[in-house]
């Protein structure tokens, strides 16, 4: 006769796990409730590269889709959330984009059940349809953010990728659950010191069933002969709790993410750890999806898509001051720069220094200044603006 508990054998014949039995292990919800929020708090803008400088594309119909109303009954910040979730744990987020005539008019967030695929046949030009409620699109028609794709439509998730390291900590909480149902109490056996007649054997089981079903029912009166002798603890209930603890930091590496993260204690190097190798592989699967999806062909040149990822990116005050006033050194950024990061308004002060920290140089006039001589000129030997020649 096996001598497992039928309890935990019922429990592991079990060996899909499905999005919503993972979503009910607590470290693997934490995990994706950070990704996912982190990547809906971000906007999206649209910048442009034309003669060595980037600037902002301010205007853009498109960067409101994103970021504010999305033309859809989601919000931008519960369309980037949703698609963010979707990338994670089912390898990839679609939605599709309504045009009218050459306007872009809104995305529509499509969930990865409502989603299926044509593939082709040719594995060097690929090319596949997408099916929603019975209709064909083509590929064009979507925005397709995907994670660990061969094909650029399809990829891999997490839920895919971990079954087994996923199932551990989903059976330890469904057997946990399990036994709580039963009230707690101990499992064992009844030793009797005569035969028992069929009627009493089955007064006793009926008797222990209601104990053990956490009804109201919590004594059971045994005759005499008959005695309950306790099973001794497994090593799964023994080690319960330190488990539990395993299974989270198992589950939380499975997206990079430190435990600490989820429990609020993380340090600052955590936090930048976790942003790094957590989030932004995924803002850099959305960017790829907009920059090919959400572009038209002609604007590929000189547009992209970016998230604004200052505000996720910084650091204590001390680091960033460190780190304005390195770049002001080094010439890599002006003053005014270092405070539009800071969300300060501009001095004014568009100088550079050149050396020996007492010549300023204006880049946009071409007029050099040196407070200790008083002496101002142009580069080039062009007049200053004293008038003598620099």
């Amino acid at each position: 006769m096996d001598t497992m508990d039928p309890l935990l054998t019922a429990i592991l014949k079990q060996d899909t796990i499905t999005r919503t039995e993972a979503m009910n292990i607590p470290a693997f919800a934490g995990c994706v409730k950070y990704i996912s929020e982190s990547v809906a708090s971000l906007p999206v803008m649209l910048y442009r590269e034309t003669g060595g400088r980037v600037e902002e594309a301010g205007g853009d119909p498109r960067v409101g889709l994103l970021n504010e109303d999305t033309g859809d009954l989601l919000t931008g910040y519960q369309f980037k959330q949703a698609l963010a979730e979707d990338i994670v744990v089912e390898g990839g987020g679609y939605a599709y984009i309504r045009r009218e005539r050459n306007e872009w008019a809104g995305l529509y967030y499509v969930d990865r059940p409502s989603i299926s695929f044509l593939p082709g046949v040719d594995p060097i030009f690929k090319r596949c349809g997408i099916v929603v409620a019975g209709r064909e699109y083509r590929d064009f028609d979507f925005l397709k953010a995907t994670r660990k794709t061969r094909d650029g439509v399809r990829g891999i998730g997490v839920l895919a990728e971990s079954q087994i390291a996923l199932a551990v900590p989903y059976n330890a909480l469904r057997y946990e659950n399990a036994l709580l149902k039963k009230g707690g109490n101990k499992r064992g056996f009844l030793k009797s010191e005569r035969p028992l007649t069929k009627e009493a054997i089955q007064e006793l089981k009926d008797s222990w069933r209601r104990l053990y079903s956490n009804s109201n029912e919590n004594v059971v009166v045994l005759n005499k002969g008959v005695d309950f002798k306790e099973a001794s603890s497994t090593s799964v209930e023994l080690q319960m709790n330190e488990n539990k603890e395993t299974n989270a930091a198992a589950v939380c590496s499975l997206f990079t993410v430190p435990p600490a993260i989820l429990s609020g204690t993380a340090t600052e190097d955590e936090r930048s750890n976790a942003f790094q190798c957590a989030v932004l592989p995924v803002l850099k699967a959305i960017e790829a999806a907009l920059n090919r999806d959400f572009l038209l062909e002609e604007e590929k040149r000189e547009y992209f898509w970016a998230f604004d990822t200052k505000e996720a990116l910084k650091g204590s005050p001390e680091k960033r001051f460190k780190a304005y006033r390195d770049g002001v050194e080094s010439n890599v950024l002006q003053i005014d720069e270092a405070r539009y990061m800071e969300n300060l308004p501009p001095l004014g002060l568009n100088f550079v220094k050149l050396g020996l920290q007492d010549v300023l140089y204006d880049p946009k006039t071409g007029v050099f200044y040196t407070p200790n001589t008083n002496q101002a000129g142009k580069l080039n030997g062009q007049k200053g603006v004293d008038g003598n020649e620099g």
